[in-house]
C-alpha cells in the first residue's frame, strides 16, 4: 500500500531532524573534547551572569568549582582600579560598538593567590542589537608576566649598574652590518665628549686621530669576522680640541643561531696611564743617559796613563769620596792587570784635602797592587799631606814616596831596570 504524500513528507522530516539531532551531537562532542583539551579557559555566561558553560581548565584558572561560578563571584575577585579601568571597554563591547573585548588584568583567588589573566569575550547581540549573552576565553599569564618583570628589574639594575660605573658602558648592534649604538652610559659620553643625542657611528669614527683610524678599524674588522672579543688603544681628539687616549674592550653578543648579533663593551680613559706610562719612559732614557754620563765622567775622574809598558800613573784631582775611592781601586787594578805593569805611581798632587778616606783608598790601593805583583808608588807628598797622614795613621810603609812625579817616574824605571838585570 503506498504512502500518502503527508505521509512521505513527515517520513523525510523525521530523517532531517535525526541528521541534525546527530550532526549536533558530534558538534557537542568536538566542542567539548577540545575545551577539556585546551590549555586556555572557555567560558559562556547567560545575559543575567549565570553561567551557561566553562571547561575545566577556566575552573582551575579562577579557583571557583563549576556550580560558584557566576559573573558576580568572578568579579568579585577583581582589584577596584581594574574594575574601573576595563569596565568601559566591556560596555563597549556590550553595546556591539567594538567587536569584542580583550584586556589583562589580576585575579585574587580565594585561596589568597594572585594571577594575572588576559580575558576575551565575545558578546551575542538579538536582532534589536540588544546583548544576550557573552562566551570568550581566559588565559593565565602570570608566569610570563613574572618574566616580564624579572627581565625589567633585570634591565633596571643593569642600567643603574652601569649608570654609576667609573668606565664607559656600550652595545654596539651588529644586525645587517649596522654598527649602531644601542646603548650607552652616561660615562661614555663624559669620555668621548659627545652628548647622547648626537652619538652615531660617523661621529666617533671621526674623533679616533687620524694615525689610529687605520688600525682601529682593523681590530673592528677582524674581530666582526671571527666573532671574537677586540681590544683596542687609540687616541680620540674631542669636539673640544682635547687629546684622550682610550682603551675599547668589547665582547660579541651571539644569537641563537650563532651569528653576530651585537658588542658588549668597556669605554676606558686611561690617558693619566699613558702620560705616567710616556714619564717612566723619559725617566728612564734620562736614567741611562745620566748613567753614561757617570760612566764617562768617572773614566775622566780616575785617568790611568800608561808612561811605558811597564809604569803606569793615575793622577788623582779634586775630592776623593767612597764612591770615587771605589772607581779608583777599580780602575788601577783593572789597568795593572791587563798591561801587566810592574809599577803604579798614584800621584795625589791634585788632591784638594787629604783625610782618612783618601788615606784609606791608597792604603787598599797599595796592598791590592802588591797582590797582582806590581810595586805601588805615591808622588805629590806635600808637606801638610805627609803630617796628615802620620796624623790619621795611615800605614803606607809598603809605598815608595816621593815630592813629586818626576822623582816616581824616575824611581819606577830604575826599579823596572833592575828587576830585568
Amino acid at each position: 500500500m503506498s504512502q500518502s504524500p503527508e505521509v512521505k513528507e513527515t517520513e523525510a522530516l523525521r530523517r532531517r531532524v535525526a541528521e541534525l539531532e546527530e550532526a549536533l551531537r558530534r558538534s557537542e562532542r568536538r566542542f567539548s573534547l577540545l575545551t577539556t583539551r585546551t590549555p586556555i579557559g572557555v567560558y559562556h555566561f547567560n545575559n543575567d551572569g549565570s553561567l551557561a558553560f566553562a571547561n575545566e581548565r577556566f575552573c582551575e584558572i579562577i579557583g571557583l568549582p563549576r556550580e560558584e561560578i557566576s559573573a558576580a563571584s568572578w568579579g568579585s575577585m577583581l582589584s577596584q582600579e581594574d574594575k574601573t579601568r576595563f569596565a568601559p571597554l566591556f560596555n563597549a563591547a556590550a553595546r556591539g560598538d567594538v567587536p569584542f573585548f580583550d584586556v589583562e588584568y589580576r585575579l585574587t583567588r580565594r585561596d589568597g593567590t594572585t594571577r594575572w589573566i588576559r580575558v576575551v569575550a565575545s558578546f551575542a547581540l538579538d536582532e534589536s542589537g540588544a546583548s544576550t549573552s557573552y562566551l570568550g576565553s581566559v588565559t593565565d599569564m602570570t608566569e610570563s608576566k613574572e618574566a616580564e618583570e624579572a627581565l625589567r628589574q633585570s634591565e633596571t639594575r643593569a642600567r643603574l649598574l652601569s649608570q654609576r660605573l667609573p668606565v664607559g658602558v656600550f652595545e654596539r648592534s651588529m644586525v645587517e652590518g649596522n654598527p649602531a649604538f644601542t646603548f650607552i652610559n652616561d660615562r661614555w659620553c663624559e669620555i668621548v665628549g659627545i652628548s647622547r643625542e648626537h652619538v652615531n657611528r660617523e661621529s666617533l669614527e671621526q674623533l679616533v686621530h687620524p694615525n689610529d683610524r687605520k688600525h682601529a678599524s682593523e681590530m673592528w674588522a677582524a674581530g666582526i669576522a671571527t666573532k671574537t672579543p677586540v681590544d683596542i688603544e687609540e687616541r680620540i681628539v674631542r669636539n673640544d680640541g682635547e687629546l684622550r687616549w682610550v682603551r675599547i674592550v668589547a665582547e660579541p653578543v651571539l644569537d641563537e643561531e650563532g651569528a653576530l648579533f651585537s658588542y658588549l663593551g668597556a669605554l676606558d680613559d686611561i690617558t693619566d696611564r699613558k702620560k705616567l706610562e710616556e714619564l717612566l719612559h723619559e725617566t728612564m732614557a734620562q736614567k741611562e743617559i745620566i748613567a753614561a754620563q757617570r760612566a764617562r765622567l768617572s773614566e775622566m775622574s780616575t785617568p790611568l796613563i800608561p808612561i811605558t809598558d811597564a809604569i803606569m800613573v793615575m793622577p788623582l784631582v779634586g775630592e776623593v769620596d767612597p764612591e770615587r775611592a771605589e772607581q779608583v781601586l777599580e780602575t788601577l787594578l783593572a789597568g795593572v792587570s791587563r798591561a801587566g805593569a810592574r809599577v803604579a805611581i798614584l800621584d795625589v798632587t791634585g788632591v784638594v784635602a787629604m783625610n782618612a778616606e783618601v788615606a784609606n783608598a791608597l792604603v787598599r790601593a797599595a796592598q791590592a797592587v802588591k797582590l797582582l805583583g806590581a810595586q805601588a808608588v805615591l808622588s805629590g807628598i806635600r808637606s801638610e799631606v805627609a803630617q796628615t797622614l802620620v796624623e790619621l795613621g795611615a800605614d803606607v810603609g809598603a809605598m815608595a814616596t816621593f815630592s813629586s812625579l818626576k822623582a816616581a817616574i824616575a824611581h819606577g824605571m830604575r826599579a823596572v831596570r833592575a828587576g830585568r838585570s
